[in-house]
């Protein structure tokens, strides 16, 4: 909400030192509600559209449709870093009221721009778009307090408004006030924060990346891979929840987004993201998939489970049990690369069903010298990988390693113990 014009007075307010670790909402780290860009996105809306599968086990289709308001237009990604620097002011205050006081420096301080009367402007105008924007969920907006989506359509607001003291003329509500400033966030993202769908974030990382791609897609797979160490996702899929410009081919996406999957990689979060084809059902699908560095190993949290993924708890048990697996055998990242480019080719080689019910919990123990070693789970696997897939897996290693594997052994291995 506007006020007539003022000069910011100076903000003497005690403020804490810039927090390093904020925190995020969930649904819209999963959801865009953003352009990518900061100026030139001529759309009126970002639609996503998907399928999402519910805990009975049915298949339900998902829209979320992001609407500016016809003044100022869409939220742009700068809106996306003020969104996270008032969730992590609200954080600091223990979500205590929907009503939460803050200053525009603050703001500026968190994002790390100088102080500046276009700093102070820019905080503005985003924040007139965050009040601006309407979001419209069909089946996507997970209730965290009923553990399951809202199925019913439902439209909402992330701000529904906010106060600014330097651009207040009325003596009386500044000094009834007696804040800098505040906002009200809207009822059913706070709502979202008191049933505690929230996960922490980096904050020094993520104001520390130069694309505003990167910095999207570093909110989506933090909270896609907080419990798991690999994810992969179809890219054109990925696109839509990154909420980009619709592109019709997979290899445009891949090409928008190498700039964003590079400098995640050179900061230490990814380790690789390798894009791939995919064969299902006779047709070939692009995806692509993420490793995270070994430094990026996610900390403990509270669980949680919104039905795109597995239980929290499950996954971090197994990313411990995985990590102690690789220790114990010695299992570099180079063997680890090698096995994961040969079950590309393997997967296009055998059935769904065959790839699903024996390759997932192998492991690449050695390659070297022609020979390879092939960990797996039990004797089962052994001797059917053995009887009939040798050929196959021999074919795969070679052109993943980049040298003859004559010989190829099976060996059974197991978890080791782990604390806890």
């Amino acid at each position: 909400m506007k006020h007539k014009h003022t000069k910011p007075i100076a903000e003497h307010d005690k403020l804490e030192p810039t927090p390093s670790n904020g925190k995020d909402e969930m649904n819209l780290a999963e959801f865009p509600f953003a352009s990518l860009r900061r100026h030139g996105d001529t759309r009126r809306t970002i639609t996503y559209e998907g399928w999402t599968v519910d805990k009975e086990g049915t298949r339900r289709h998902q829209k979320w449709t992001v609407a500016g308001s016809t003044a100022v237009g869409l939220p742009t990604e700068f809106d996306e870093r003020v969104l996270v620097a008032l969730i992590t002011i609200t954080d600091g205050l223990d979500f205590v009221s929907r009503k939460i006081p803050f200053s525009v420096y603050q703001v500026i301080k968190i994002i790390g721009l100088v102080r500046s009367k276009l700093a102070y402007q820019s905080i503005e105008d985003s924040l007139d778009r965050l009040v601006g924007v309407t979001i419209k969920s069909e089946q996507a907006f997970w209730d965290n307090s009923r553990k399951e989506r809202v199925t019913t359509k439902e439209a909402f607001h992330i701000v529904e408004k906010y106060w600014l003291r330097y651009r207040e003329q009325d003596a009386k509500i500044i000094e009834a006030e007696g804040v800098p400033g505040y906002i009200i966030w809207g009822e059913d993202i706070w709502n979202s924060f008191k049933a505690n769908y929230i996960k922490s974030l980096d904050l020094t990382f993520f104001y520390g990346l130069q694309s505003p791609a990167a910095r999207r897609l570093y909110r989506f797979l933090d909270k896609r891979m907080q419990y798991q160490q690999q994810y992969e996702i179809d890219i054109i899929e990925l696109a839509k929840r990154l909420g980009m410009t619709v592109y019709r081919y997979p290899a445009k996406v891949r090409e928008k987004l190498q700039p964003a999957l590079d400098e995640l990689i050179a900061r230490g979060f990814l380790r690789s993201a390798k894009v791939f084809k995919h064969n299902a059902n006779g047709k070939l699908y692009t995806r692509i998939r993420f490793v995270k560095a070994p430094k990026a190993v996610p900390q403990p949290a509270e669980p949680y489970n919104d039905g795109d993924e597995e239980t929290a708890t499950y996954q971090d048990r197994y990313t411990v049990q995985l990590n102690a697996l690789r220790k114990h055998y010695g299992i570099t990242d180079d063997l680890v690369d090698i096995w994961e480019q040969a079950l590309i080719e393997i997967e296009g080689a055998t059935t769904r069903a065959n790839f699903h019910a024996w390759f997932p919990q192998t492991h690449l123990l050695s390659c070297k010298q022609n020979a390879a070693i092939i960990g797996v789970p039990n004797t089962y696997a052994q001797e059917w990988l053995a009887g009939r897939m040798t050929p196959v897996i021999k074919r795969a290693l070679e052109g993943a390693a980049g040298h003859p594997v004559e010989r190829l052994y099976f060996q059974v291995v197991t978890l080791p113990k782990t604390e806890g």
